[in-house]
């Protein structure tokens, strides 16, 4: 019985679940590449129109707005011309530190005010509407005409280099080279005013100097002459025997108390050198003493090849070793030499600086007051002198000062001038535009085709589900 109702529950059909409902999480999982591909066939003509739309803003913009047309100029701002002349007072040459500071300088004279405004008068752009505008007083365009050059020129030089690029753009090919040789005349002749305005300065200092000078090398020769009238002394040369006698003495004096000096120092040297052992001191040096020092390396070198291999006791060894020892006592023998000659050298040369010396006092002992005028008189003419070469020194710089003048140190040159361009540089050309605004149009529709069928399909899956009866 139990079997029996066992098997008619279980022929009993089941009883069939209501379908769930498809949620929005269901619906996001099953996006796809077709379903996307889909939106965008749905709503094609969004991304036609969109692409469309690109093309024409771009086709705009390369039509409608102003080209700008750029050129450029390479200007080698510091040459080796510069520094050519044999002048102190610019110099025989730079460092190269100086030059890139120089350059540097340069480099921003290119782009200063001074330079915008020679440009802008030589170039008359206050009266161009491109650069003036068309409103405002003379002075109002020259400023706006500064300011738009001044925005349109760009200056690029290199660390460590001596070039710049000078770029320059404008409305058309060639007021853009127009423009840019205008710019690099107008910087050529600033740095003319420049070096002109240092020459006159330095000019100035000079002359001012010279003045003085003169006025020193009157006095200084009046005095002489004066002396010379006051004791009755000869303009030449003529001297007695004692002025000629204490002035060769003096002369021999000082040779000799020169002498001395280099004795005593040489003294000094070697005796310093002996007392440190210090034997190779280039002081001790002599053909003698090399060629000890020689034979000393070699027996060394054949002292420690045999100890290297033979033992300390070894005949050869022995044998070796004293001669070591009579070559170092020879060189020792010839170091102490030298150390007497010095010594000797020493005291002839005292000797006859002390002779000389009692020469001298005995000379000038016997000097009588006409000497001691003409002694006097020789003081004033070399102060004379010294001041006459002084001033001849400051007449030959100012002479050459002059002639600088008159000659380009700025050292600057063109490398390459500016040419028209082949093409704008701003904004790029129309054809480039019109793709590059079809592009990104098409892929900001084929965006809203997608996004658009996305929110349909969002919009469908929050809607309730309708209940049937």
């Amino acid at each position: 019985m139990t079997s029996v109702h066992q098997s008619i529950l279980m022929s009993r059909p089941k009883a069939v679940e209501p379908p769930k409902p498809e949620t929005l999480a269901d619906r996001l999982a099953g996006i796809d590449a077709w379903t996307a591909l889909g939106w965008v066939k749905r709503f094609w003509w969004i991304a036609a129109g969109c692409a469309f739309a690109g093309v024409f803003a771009g086709y705009s913009f390369g039509t409608l707005v102003p080209a700008r047309y750029t050129t450029y100029a390479d200007i080698l701002l510091y040459t080796s011309v510069a520094s050519s002349a044999d002048d102190p007072m610019f110099g025989q040459g730079q460092a190269r530190d100086a030059q890139l500071l120089t350059a540097e300088s340069r480099n921003h004279v290119l782009s200063s005010g001074n330079v915008m405004a020679r440009a802008v008068a030589d170039l008359d752009l206050a009266n161009d509407p491109e650069f003036a505008g068309t409103s405002g007083s003379d002075e109002d365009r020259q400023l706006a005409a500064r300011r738009t050059l001044t925005e349109r020129v760009t200056t690029t030089r290199g660390l460590n280099s001596l070039m710049t690029t000078l770029s320059v753009w404008a409305e058309s090919p060639e007021k853009a080279v127009a423009v840019s040789n205008g710019v690099v005349a107008a910087f050529q002749a600033e740095l003319a005013a420049m070096d002109a305005n240092s020459v006159d300065g330095l000019t100035r200092d000079i002359s001012t100097r010279l003045a003085d000078l003169r006025r020193d090398v009157l006095v200084a020769e009046e005095a002489v002459e004066a002396y010379r009238s006051e004791n009755r002394l000869e303009a030449t040369n003529g001297e007695s025997l004692d002025n000629q006698s204490i002035a060769q003495v003096n002369t021999e004096l000082n040779t000799a108390r020169s002498r001395l000096a280099d004795a005593q120092a040489r003294q000094v040297s070697l005796e310093t050198a002996f007392a440190n052992g210090n034997a190779a001191s280039p002081e001790l040096a002599s053909e003698a003493i090399a060629a000890l020092r020689a034979q000393e390396s070699e027996v060394v070198r054949q002292l420690d090849s045999l100890s290297a291999r033979l033992g300390p006791r070894h005949p050869e060894i022995q044998a070796l070793q004293p001669q070591v020892e009579a070559i170092r006592a020879q060189i020792r023998r010839e170091i102490e030499r030298q150390v007497s000659a010095a010594r000797a050298d020493v005291q002839q040369a005292q000797a006859l600086v002390d002779g000389l010396t009692a020469q001298v006092a005995q000379s000038r002992s016997s000097i009588s007051q006409s000497n001691t005028a003409l002694v006097t008189l020789r003081e004033m003419e070399r102060e004379a002198e010294v001041r006459r070469g002084v001033y001849q020194a400051f007449l030959s710089q100012l002479t050459r000062v002059q002639e600088m003048s008159n000659v380009n140190t700025s050292g600057t040159q063109v490398i390459s001038a500016a040419v028209p361009p082949e093409s704008r540089s701003y904004p790029p050309r129309t054809s480039v535009l019109a793709a590059g605004g079809g592009f990104a149009g098409l892929m900001f529709g084929l965006a809203c085709a997608a996004g658009l069928g996305l929110l349909l399909m969002l919009g469908k899956a929050t809607k309730p589900a309708s209940r049937k009866p």
